[in-house]
Formats: C-alpha cells, structure tokens, sequence
C-alpha cells in the first residue's frame, strides 16, 4: 500500500492515480490530508443485544441400535459439532455443552429435559442417524426443555462426503422451526488472497470451510461482490493493465467485461432487484459514482463535484445510495436517492469515515472509521446519522459487509498480523476469525475484500 502525501488534489485530477488510491492503498495513506480533523472519541459500545435462546446439540445415534463403523462414527460426530457451530454463531443463540461431571453427579446415564433445564437451556435437540452404505439419513427432534413437549422436527439424507451440507441444512431448518428466522448457514462468502502481487479470488462456506481459489489471472482482482440471485460475482480487475468491472459466472467460470470506460472502473454494486449497477469511473477525470444497467451501458451520472466519490452501496429497498465523498475536506458517508439528489451528510465525527455498506434490514449503516486509538474499527451508523457505534478496538479492521440476514458482520482485520477475514455479530459480539493464511519465506500471503453472498431458496 502505497502513500501519496501532499497531492490528494493532483490524485482526484489523474484517473490512474485515482484508481490507485482507491483500489490499491490503504485509508489510513490518507491520513496526512486530513490530520486538521479530529478523530472519533467514541468508546466501544457492545451493549445492544438480543436475548439469545440456550440451546443443546446432542451427539447423534443410531436408529437400528447397531454398532457403526468408527468411520462413520466419526462423520457423526463432526456433522453435530457442525449443528453446534451454526448454533453458536447466530446472535440468536448460545450453545450449551454436556457436562459429564454433571451427569455422573447425578447420576444420569443420559440426558432429560429437566436435566437440561437445570443447566440452562431452552431448547435441547436429538439427532438420531441412519447410515446406509454412502448415504447418511439424519433426522431432528428439539424439544422445550421446561416442558419437555416437542418444538420442531426434520429429516434429511445425503451422500455421506457431503455431511457438512447436511449439518448446514439442518441448522437452517431449526432456524426456521424454532425462532421463525431464515437461516444463513448455507450461503456463501467470497473474498481475495493474496501473494505478492497477485489477488486471487476465493469462495467458501459461510464459516470459512471449503475454501475454493475460482479465480486466478495472474493479476489484481479486488473489490468481489454477488449478484442478489448469487449466479454471478462482479469484481474490478487490472488483467488488462487498467482497473476494469468483470463479472464472473459461479456455474460456469467464465468472465466477461461488465464496464471498461477509460479511467478506473471500481467498486460494483448490484441494486437489490438485480437490474442495476452503482459503481465508481473516472471516464469523465474525476472520480464520479455512475448507475449502469446489467450489461454495463451508463444510466446516469450520480454524482458532479470535485471532490473523490467512493463506495456505493443501495439500499434494501433500492431507491437510495450511501457512498463515500471527500467534499467536505475529509472522507464522510453520504446518502442521496436513485436519481442522484436529495444529497445528505450522516456522518460528522472523526476525520476518516468510508466503506459504507447498508443493511438488508435497513436499519443500520457500517462503515470503517480512524478512531482515536489511531487505526480503522468497524463502525455502524443509523441512515438518520444518529445512534453512531464502535465495534471492533484491535487491529486494524476493514472491508466490512452485512451477511444476508442482517444479523452478523464480515470483514477483514490485522489483528494477527497478517490480514485475515473475521466475522462477529451486529453488535461485535462473538468475533471471529475464518481464513488461515501465513507468511511463506518471501511470499506475503493475506485475506480481504471479503462479502457475503445471498440467501439461498428455502
């Protein structure tokens, strides 16, 4: 990451320059431009919260009674550690283990609601397993554990090598049976690896497993985003020399050229109805926000100041865009509607607030900002520019997206060391960390840019 001290003005008037600021730098090589602006003072907040349900995962059992192989044993054990996992990780709920000096103390050759009671859960399940040559048949039951009646069953069978689809499908269909809440288990996020100066993109579950390089060109991929029906992926790419928006078809690895405008063309965004992209060119010589249509043909120009506009992201509903702009002297969030009026500042505290992406919910704003302690945390903000919070105080955080259901966080942070890709709730709680990369002799390996991809069909 390079810095550009003194020549902020010269970089918003040189499309190349721009798009190395922006694509290639990090926020905090601005900081000399604006150091006349004071940082945020707010202190970390986590006190918002919801009243998460206790739940228990039990191990699962055999249905015939027969012993199974320790192979398949084992597949067992690691689809309910799965279960547990998922159940852990939503803010809806937290997990309960088995305590076996409990059971001895009491004299319990295995568990009863009461005894589940008595440890604090709400709810505990029962898994019980068929296996059937390569398949594995799973089925649910959970149970209140203050009545011990019923709350919801399921059954579901696969091939075993796919377990863990298995124990993800369950989970979202506890989700719903249970709490009346979509599950987020099955969705996908993307993000980019890099090493030395090659930017690969990558594909994974929802809590890192199965972690997939789709693309690699030899060259520096940023900014990945999905499509709202999760067929596609849009990203900017310099494997043409100059930053272009491509779009990369998850079926069948393809890419084309979505927007290659002269300039920089950066920072993609598709409208929640699919039709439309918000992105960022310089086709014009200053860093504008435009709106295309699906196949890359300009709408409109959203945006008409000399200032550096950056960052868009719509709204649930579609209608408006939140984005990045410097017009004001230093980097603020900013929201103006479809049509690129009706222009409003939400942010006035700290000298270096970007990267808005706005909720599914509609509720909630995050964004990046310098705080006093002189590094980037992950913030949220209300549209209204009230209710301004600090989630993160370690590292240096950054890339931050909402996963689907609006209910947890991705993003990518320094706090090891190396950047990784991290995940904690809406209210920072339960922080952590999904991507392993390292440092290999002279090959520096590290994970960012990351997104979360879309809700699967029920």
């Amino acid at each position: 990451m390079t810095e550009h001290k003194k020549t902020s003005r010269l970089l918003r008037l040189a499309a190349l320059f721009i798009g190395l600021l922006l694509c290639l730098t990090r926020p905090s090589s601005a900081q000399d431009f604006y150091s006349n602006v004071p940082d945020l003072t707010v202190v970390l907040d986590t006190s918002r919260t919801l009243e998460p349900s206790p739940i228990a995962i039990e191990d699962p059992v055999s249905e015939t009674g027969a012993a199974l192989f320790p192979s398949d044993m084992q597949t067992l054990l690691d689809l309910a550690e799965v279960i547990r996992n998922d159940m852990d990780f939503t803010p809806l709920c937290s997990l309960v283990l088995i305590d076996s000096i409990y059971m001895r103390h009491m004299g319990l050759a295995e568990m009863t609601s009461s005894a589940w009671q008595r440890l604090g859960t709400r709810y505990f399940v029962k898994l019980n397993a068929r296996v059937k040559g390569d398949t594995l048949e799973i089925g649910y039951i959970a149970y209140v554990s203050a009545s011990g009646r019923e709350k919801a069953r399921g059954r579901f069978e696969t091939l075993k090598k796919d377990y863990r689809a298995l124990a993800h499908t369950i989970s979202d269909d506890m989700m719903w049976k249970i709490f009346s809440e979509v599950g987020i288990f099955r969705t996908r996020i993307c993000y980019i690896v890099q090493r030395d100066n090659v930017k690969d993109l990558y594909m994974a579950d929802y809590d890192g497993a199965s972690a997939v390089r789709v693309l690699s060109n030899g060259s520096i991929n940023l900014s990945p985003t999905f499509t709202p029906d999760g067929k596609e992926a849009l990203f900017t790419s310099y494997v043409s020399g100059y930053p272009k928006i491509h779009s990369f078809n998850l079926k069948t690895g393809k890419t084309r050229v979505i927007a290659g405008y002269k300039g920089l063309n950066a920072a993609p965004t598709v409208s929640p109805d699919g039709d439309r992209i918000a992105c960022v060119l310089t086709k014009d010589g200053n860093s504008e926000i435009y709106l295309l249509d699906r196949r890359g043909r300009i709408i409109r120009r959203l945006t008409r100041t000399r200032a550096i506009e950056n960052s868009p992201s719509f709204s649930p509903d579609g209608r408006e865009i939140v984005f990045t702009s410097d017009r004001s002297g230093s980097p603020q969030i900013y929201i103006m509607d479809i049509e690129g009026l009706n222009v409003r500042r939400i942010t006035f505290r700290g000298r270096y607030n970007d990267s808005p992406a706005w909720s599914p919910t509609g509720e909630m704003i995050l964004f990046v900002s310098r705080t006093e302690r002189g590094r980037f945390d992950i913030c949220t903000i209300a549209p209204s520019g009230e209710d301004f919070r600090i989630l993160t105080n370690v590292g240096a955080n950054e890339n931050p997206h909402f996963s689907p259901d609006g209910k947890s966080i991705i993003f990518s942070s320094t706090r090891l060391g190396v950047k990784e890709i991290f995940t904690m709730d809406m209210f920072g709680r339960k922080q952590s960390r999904l991507t392993r990369t390292a440092r290999s002799g002279n090959q520096t390996i590290g994970a960012s840019n990351p997104n979360w991809g879309p809700l699967l069909n029920q």
